[in-house]
């Protein structure tokens, strides 16, 4: 299938909360879209929780239900929580080794991917965190990301890694010839359609991985997290956007620079990250609300020792978001309420 191919080019002003991005008409629309939310998210429904979370960074953040969820850090730790966030266990962690992210199927079964410049690691547990089974995965550093669709079937994204396993993690066999290759990201929207990202180029399956169409985006900046909405897929890519409409148009969406991004619907998304003042020298913690697609947004700045960076973002409900960054001396709670 041909992709066709525009740009949307988008110029801004800044003001002291709210940025602004105006086009005429919002040429991604194209094609299939969801109806538009009857509220908006509001950056002042932004608020701090108390917990008694590790101090840590915590690279991902997951929950399974509106009670129970599960972080893990820069070292090691695998913590959970059983009453929305407010109290955390430490979990018995089988390594010591920078742990990346943390994905659950059901209440029981759930897979951990770490490690460091020197090898990587794939966890897997059965019993909700009680215990965890480490396999050592052939791959030179750690992998950077995983998606599983059950309990048997998942895939493992990293530098010179793009693997599939149909049997919980027991074994993985090489769905696409990977040498010289760092994939920084793979999602599956479901059992057949997936994406996987190397520095500008995107890789899309219609098959479970069998077999993969290389596409190279719009854009120069290296491309990372795949995110899925009902019609629309946006990849993102430092300070823009790819999205790939349901007509398979691809368009180039500017938005703040943010470590990572929630979806909520195609309109509606939460960004976290930092920035450096002028002097380069302190960084501080940021929060991105828009609630039309990026064209315009508001942004929550922190200072450096109340959350010089936000790190890990993650659903709790259909009402209530959770994020997770550092302040000088403790990890920072925020909680977003719909």
């Amino acid at each position: 299938m041909a992709h066709l191919r525009f740009i949307v080019y988008l110029c801004g002003f800044i003001s002291l909360t709210t940025f602004s991005c105006k086009k005429e008409k919002q040429e991604y629309d194209n094609g299939l879209s969801e109806p538009r939310p009857y509220t908006n998210i509001s950056i002042d429904s932004l608020s701090n929780f108390s917990s008694d979370i590790p101090g840590d960074q915590y690279n991902d953040l997951t929950f399974i239900n509106d009670s129970t969820g599960y972080a893990v850090s820069l070292q090691g730790r695998i913590v959970k929580t059983s009453n929305a966030g407010k109290n955390w266990v430490q979990l018995n962690s089988p390594t010591a080794l920078p742990l990346q992210a943390v994905q659950f199927v059901d209440e029981k079964t759930g897979f951990i991917i770490g490690g460091d410049n020197h090898s990587g690691i794939f966890l897997r547990t059965n019993d909700g965190g009680e215990t965890w089974i480490k396999q050592v995965l052939n791959t030179p550093e750690s992998p950077t990301a995983l998606c599983f669709l059950n309990e048997s079937t998942g895939y493992i994204a990293g530098s010179n890694l793009l693997i599939k396993t149909e049997d919980g993690g027991q074994s993985w066999r090489t769905i696409k010839n990977s040498t010289h290759r760092f994939y920084s990201y793979i999602k599956f929207k479901n059992s057949k359609e997936g994406i996987a990202t190397s520095a500008n180029i995107y890789f899309k399956t219609t098959d479970g991985g069998n077999t993969w169409d290389s596409i190279k985006s719009l854009t120069d900046s290296y491309l990372h997290e795949v995110l899925y909405t009902t019609y629309k897929t946006f990849i993102k890519a430092d300070d823009r956007l790819v999205i790939l409409n349901s007509n398979n148009q691809e368009y180039i969406l500017k938005s703040p620079y943010s470590r990572k991004i929630l979806f909520l619907n195609e309109y509606q998304a939460i960004g976290i990250g930092q920035h450096y003042n002028q002097e380069g020298y302190f960084p501080y913690g940021d929060i991105f609300i828009t609630n039309d697609t990026w064209a315009n947004w508001s942004k929550k700045t922190y200072s450096p020792g109340d959350a010089f960076v936000f790190t890990a973002i993650a659903k709790m409900s259909a009402k209530k978001i959770m994020i997770l960054g550092n302040g000088v001396n403790t990890t920072k709670m925020i909680i977003l309420n719909i």
